[in-house]
């Protein structure tokens, strides 16, 4: 497994399972166990097989070019989620104009680092490199109390994607 920008607390969970050879890598977190550029992955292709990117792309400049990296990395018949905040009443994705100022993306994207506000096109962008896409609405199937209780955001939808095996 590969997570990129992993949480602390995932990271120990996923470090205790003896069945799981575990990689978690970020240019920033200091508790991640490599430091890597997402954009250009030092591994041979097809060496993961599940990657975790949760809440990363919108702070890469090139996010196409990570998505492309993420699918070369990963395994045929590999999984990957990968999630990012979506403002699903956008069509396209709202991107930095590259003069942008950490208040304007604060108010555009939502934080002060991020690069863009994906928009309902987020789903073709990862088809692009070539995943093939699920959007699970994971949340809906949980009480209004459980989403409080674990934090959950009640609208977030998960991408599943997977690369398909080479027939």
């Amino acid at each position: 497994m590969l997570d990129i920008a992993p949480t602390f607390f995932m990271q120990q969970k996923f470090r205790q399972c003896k069945n799981l050879e575990y990689l978690s890598t970020s240019l920033d977190d200091p508790w991640a166990l490599s430091k890597m550029d997402i954009t250009s992955l030092p591994m041979p292709d097809s060496s993961y097989d599940c990657i975790i990117c949760y809440h990363v792309l919108e702070h890469i400049v090139n996010d196409r070019k990570a998505i492309r990296e993420l699918f070369r990395v990963l395994r045929p018949d590999g999984w990957a989620i990968l999630q990012s905040p979506i403002d699903h009443a956008r069509e396209t994705t709202l991107e930095e104009s590259g003069s942008t100022t950490p208040a304007e993306r604060r108010i555009l994207f939502g934080q002060e680092d991020h690069v863009r506000m994906y928009g309902r096109d987020f789903t073709e962008r990862i088809r692009e490199a070539g995943f093939h896409v699920t959007e699970e609405p994971y949340a809906s199937q949980f009480s209004d109390a459980t989403i409080d209780e674990y934090g959950l955001m009640k609208d977030e939808v998960l991408f599943l994607c997977k690369k398909q095996s080479i027939s």
